[in-house]
């Protein structure tokens, strides 16, 4: 579309030129005698022109249609609309352009010319499609196919199905798209057109890719691609690519996504295809942000966007000429201001971009941030649970070793007691037998050991039924062993509370280590210790 915006620009301002051309093509004329034949050359010279020259087939079909008007000549009449709206079109005046259409088609449906009638319609539809109007570019297209299947008319065929099933695609109808298309591939690989063949596999790929069957799009993008040479259809080529990179990226081949990326752009780089590089930037930058390489996708993210405000600028640009030369009333205004507010809107879809951006971002680094203060506290909550744990068990150390102590003054008294007992009379030795029985009172071994043990459980849960599951055959005695070893108490202490030589501890330990089923080379203490904290660990789970 801007190709031919600028040819238009350029005819508007060199249009001396464009007027000499026309008399002299003109001149060429007055060798024909009917004016009939007259016209039809006129219009035939006119579409010959409407890619390179649109001002000149302009200029001609307007010729024309004078000339046909005054000699009553319709189907010249029809023709000239015919050709103008083929030029409207060809520069973007879209509506002009279908009204030219619409009056040529009632022209030809009164004159009953079936084949220009097909011809007008396939024209109208891709009016329709550049005007959004996709319902009635597909009703114009079913009609036509419907008289291409009359007339056996197997290339129109051809290229209705793929431009109504590219139209059930804009759509968004994915699963009438691939009726089309897939009834299409016939057509086109019996007229041997590799570039129509191209086309059509890579259409149903971009159909499958919209319905997520990117594995089955694969296969018809590797069809195009065989069907493509590089040095006559290179467009065709870098968009193949892109749709491989596509779906490769769904898929998960990221090697793949990137090796298919890089061609497109080398491609699309070479034959200044902006729209396929922007959107190999935006693929590009996917891909690095999917491997973790945010500067590089921040970079190619940032090549997209510029080259995106660049393509937006300069289609802005050509319309806004195209504009001011062909609009000097009250329209020109009005589109003038339509243009306007598409650019602001445009201006403030970019800052709103940019404003969710860094939005996203900020809010990503503060969950980060939170992330890590939670981390970091849990961390420092272990710690001071590991700091109270180790705490508690020198208390419950210290606990053991006082009720010990306290045993042992008790059993000395008690020897005292009988000693004065020997050398004191009846009277002295009642009051002594009151004092030994308060003595023994509270010389209660198995309830300070019970208290003991129930201060233990409440720092070491169920340190104790554990064990016993695991290991049914250690005793009472063990048990106990196992507690002390746990608190890391050595021999001597062990001894004086369960009230046995040390020798008679480091026997007990022998034979703790045996029903434990420890090896010459383990270590017992920190067996116990790591047995305690896998029970922690499951009481807590």
């Amino acid at each position: 579309m801007i190709k031919s915006l600028s040819f238009l620009v350029l005819m508007l301002i060199f249009s001396p030129a464009v007027f000499a051309q026309l008399d002299s093509l003109i001149a060429l004329t007055d060798t024909i005698k009917s004016t009939d034949e007259k016209v039809d050359w006129m219009l035939g010279t006119a579409y010959d022109y409407y890619t390179t020259d649109p001002d000149l087939t302009e200029k001609l079909g307007l010729q024309a249609l004078e000339i046909s008007r005054e000699t009553g000549y319709e189907f010249g009449v029809a023709r000239a609309h015919h050709i103008l709206g083929i030029a409207y079109w060809t520069v973007g005046l879209l509506e002009k352009g279908l009204r030219e259409n619409l009056a040529a088609q009632k022209i030809y449906e009164n004159l009953n010319e079936e084949r220009w009638l097909r011809i007008i319609k396939m024209n109208t539809a891709n009016i329709y499609s550049d005007l959004k109007q996709h319902e009635k570019a597909i009703e114009l297209l079913k009609t036509v196919i419907e008289m291409a299947k009359i007339e056996q008319d197997s290339q129109l065929l051809a290229w209705m199905y793929n431009n109504i099933g590219t139209e059930y695609r804009k759509l968004g109808d994915f699963d009438s798209a691939l009726t089309y298309l897939v009834l299409d591939l016939p057509y086109v690989e019996a007229l041997k057109d590799t570039v129509g063949v191209a086309l059509v596999n890579n259409n149903i790929a971009v159909a499958l890719n919209s319905k997520k069957q990117f594995a089955e799009a694969l296969e018809y993008l590797e069809v195009a691609r065989k069907q493509l040479k590089l040095k006559e259809s290179k467009k065709r080529l870098a968009e193949v690519y892109t749709n491989f990179a596509s779906n490769y990226a769904e898929l998960g081949y990221l090697e793949k996504d990137k090796i298919y990326l890089d061609s497109a752009l080398v491609l699309a780089i070479e034959i200044n295809a902006k729209e396929i590089e922007q959107e190999v930037y935006l693929g590009l930058s996917d891909y690095f942000h999917r491997i973790g390489d945010y500067k590089n996708a921040l970079d190619y993210y940032e090549k997209n966007v510029t080259l995106k405000d660049s393509i937006s600028s300069a289609d802005v640009q050509k319309e806004t000429e195209i504009l001011q030369l062909q609009y000097d009333d009250e329209k020109k205004a009005r589109q003038l201001v339509i243009l306007e507010k598409q650019q602001a809107k445009d201006r403030f879809d970019f800052w709103l971009l940019v404003i969710l951006s860094s939005a996203i971002f900020l809010i990503s680094v503060l969950i980060m941030y939170t992330l890590h203060l939670r981390v970091r506290n849990s961390r420092m909550s272990q710690k001071e649970l590991q700091s109270q744990l180790e705490q508690k068990n020198k208390e419950l150390t210290s606990y053991a070793l006082n009720f010990i102590q306290k045993n042992e003054l008790l059993n000395e008294l008690t020897d005292k007691i009988s000693e004065l007992k020997k050398q004191s009379d009846s009277k002295s030795i009642k009051e002594l037998n009151q004092m030994n029985g308060i003595i023994n009172s509270s010389f209660r071994m198995d309830q300070d050991w019970d208290n003991f043990k129930l201060m233990f459980e409440e720092l070491h849960g169920d340190f104790f039924s554990r064990l016993k599951e695991k290991f049914p055959e250690l005793g009472n005695a063990e048990l106990k062993l196992c507690a002390l070893l746990r608190l890391n108490m050595n021999l001597k202490e062990s001894s004086r509370i369960l009230g046995i030589s040390a020798d008679s501890v480091k026997t007990a330990r022998y034979r703790l280590r045996k029903k434990l089923g420890l090896a010459t080379e383990d270590n017992l203490v920190d067996f116990l210790i790591k047995f305690d904290g896998e029970s922690q660990h499951l009481a807590i789970a």
